[in-house]
Formats: C-alpha cells, structure tokens, sequence
C-alpha cells in the first residue's frame, strides 16, 4: 500500500487533503435530494451513491474487513 511506502506522503495528504473531502461530501449530502432527481438528469443522485460507496468502504478498512 502506498502508506507502507511513502509514510509521510499518505500522512500529509490525510491531514491536508481528507478533510477537505469530507468537508465537500457534507456540502453535497446536504443539499436537498429532491433537486437531484426532479430534472432529466440524475448525476447528482449518482454522487450522493458513490459518496455512501466511499464512506462505507472506509470504515470496512478502519474496521479490517469488508461488510457484504
């Protein structure tokens, strides 16, 4: 993995960069669901599915192994 190989790399962009992610997945979750399905469109609603995708693999990692 790439922390076992570049330890300070992955610390760093842990410390700057996730927190910055999480922030902007909060911003996008809490925007009304409605308006991501109400047009022809449905990207925002594809998002808000790969966020949860993110969020539940991370804590299968935190957690050291995978739900099903």
């Amino acid at each position: 993995m790439v922390k076992d190989q570049h330890p300070q790399a992955a610390k760093e962009a842990a410390a700057n960069v996730l927190p910055a992610w999480l922030d902007a997945f909060k911003v996008l979750l809490d925007l009304d669901p409605q308006q991501d399905i109400s047009g022809e469109h449905w990207d925002g609603l594809e998002i808000r599915i790969q966020i949860f995708k993110v969020r539940r693999l991370r804590l299968c990692f935190l957690w050291g192994h995978f739900l099903i």
